[in-house]
């Protein structure tokens, strides 16, 4: 019969046998490509047998030299060695001459049932690594037995690209993944990473995606970061590994909106900046997070620096799809500096608004004031009886009696506008702290409004009012 050829570290899908014998052959590579140690193992829901020789002997099972330590069991394992000081009772010695074929034969059956059909998988691993591509935002499946790790290789795009994402998915089982400048993986943070368990995101200051790049200048050749992936050790571990290059991420400005659209198992990333310099971020100022849905189903994760990528894995605060995410700066989780948001398609694509806003005071719906733009519209809407409210920073280019003018145009139903001005010192200046429908009824605008030097406004305080549901 036919013998199917296998390379070192390669895996033979798994098959449906009736305990029937099959037959394989391994090459083994000379020179500087010889392995040291070769394990070949079967895997079988049932109960399986594994021999194996340098000759082959077709249906003569009983000649073959080599059988596995644990025969008739659901993992049967043969331990192969080049090198004599290594051979052993349980090591055996591939005494042919190199390069040379190392031919093995296996079988499967179900206790109690020989006419049942009998899954088993096999394969061959050696102490040298064989290193597999990782294509652009390609995701690779990979089956690897308890303990075992597998190495993988991605080019890193020449132009354009601010960081490479690593993002690790398992299916079944548990495993962990380092990435690294060499394939050696160094236990240095400057050219490997920490292990994690489901992203690393590289940036182009990132210490080994540096070191990757000097590499590849020294010895003219295209930059590349390995990936290596160690599955626990209690039992095989099935996954998908992926990489690709992504740009740098969206700043987002106080009160900016955005649209955006991302698929499903993917994420679209923003960000804004707040510290201790942010006016009135030394107080408590809330932030406000929201995301409308325009198609599907987005969700909605949030965190502070030391957390670039946030996501349904690990997030400081988190919105379910069609919700908002409202913090205090008082909290507890909240860090001075950039501020990461993650929106994912729950299911399917998605598309959606995004709008942030921060402020220390707090609008009627329980988020933040909206801030208003120096020359820039706003659209909101309110329905009747309730109330939203907005805020104007008035720049000192605004003081020595310059004009403040506000205008309010009511597209549907009708609103009462009243407008409140504080001092930098926050207190009110005008008497009128209108709150209510009562307080200020129909149409309010104000034109030329003057802000004398001697007031030092500071801010204007806008309460939009609705009169009619619309």
């Amino acid at each position: 019969g036919n013998v199917a050829s296998e390379r070192l570290a390669q895996r033979v899908p798994s098959l449906a046998w009736r305990g029937s014998w099959r037959d394989f052959r391994l090459l083994v590579p000379g020179g500087s490509a010889t392995p040291r140690e070769i394990t070949i193992s079967a895997m079988s829901s049932g109960r399986a047998r594994l021999l194996a020789d340098t000759t082959r002997y077709p249906h003569d099972q009983h000649a073959f030299r080599w059988r596995a330590s644990a025969q008739n069991s659901s993992h049967p394992i043969i331990r192969l060695t080049t090198s004599p000081e290594l051979a052993s009772e349980e090591v055996h010695l591939v005494d042919c001459r190199l390069p040379c074929f190392v031919y093995v034969s296996a079988s499967a059956q179900i206790d109690n049932n020989a006419s049942a059909d009998a899954d088993i998988e096999i394969q061959a691993q050696s102490d040298i690594a064989v290193i597999k591509q990782l294509l652009e935002a390609s995701d690779q499946e990979v089956t690897l037995a308890a303990g075992e790790a597998q190495v993988f290789r991605y080019r890193l795009p020449r132009h354009g690209a601010e960081a490479a994402l690593f993002s690790l998915s398992v299916s079944s089982g548990s495993a962990t993944f380092e990435v690294s400048a060499s394939a050696d993986f160094p236990d240095d943070p400057k050219l490997t990473t920490h292990p994690a368990e489901d992203v690393v995101l590289l940036e182009t200051t990132a210490g080994p995606y540096r070191a990757a790049v000097r590499s590849a200048e020294k010895a003219a050749s295209a930059p590349a970061l390995f990936v290596r992936v160690l599955a626990g050790h209690e039992a095989p571990s099935t996954f998908a590994i992926a990489a690709k290059a992504v740009n740098a991420v969206k700043a987002l400005y106080n009160g900016e909106e955005t649209r955006g659209g991302v698929e499903a198992r993917g994420y679209d990333r923003y960000r804004f900046f707040l510290n201790d310099h942010t006016p009135r971020a030394k107080g408590d100022m809330l932030v406000t997070i929201d995301v409308v849905p325009l198609v599907g189903h987005p969700a909605l994760f949030v965190a502070c620096g030391h957390n670039r990528y946030p996501r349904l894995q690990a997030y400081d605060w988190r919105g379910d799809p069609g919700t908002r995410i409202v913090f205090n700066t008082a909290d507890s989780k909240f860090q001075p500096g950039w501020v990461y948001i993650g929106i994912t398609g729950t299911g399917d694509v998605a598309a959606y608004t995004l709008r942030v806003r921060w402020s220390d005071e707090v609008s009627p719906d329980g988020g933040a004031a909206a801030s208003l733009q120096d020359g820039m519209e706003e659209l909101g809407s309110v329905t009747m009886g309730s109330r939203q409210r907005y805020v104007f920073e008035v720049s000192e280019a605004r003081h020595n009696g310059q004009p403040v003018a506000l205008r309010a145009e009511a597209m549907s139903g009708s609103i009462g506008l009243c407008v409140l001005a504080h001092s930098s010192s926050g207190q009110p200046i005008t008497s009128d702290k209108a709150s209510t429908a009562e307080d200020c009824a129909g149409l309010y605008s104000i034109a030329n409004a003057s802000s004398p030097a001697n007031w030092g406004l500071a801010a204007l305080d806008l309460l939009a009012i609705g009169q009619i549901e619309i």
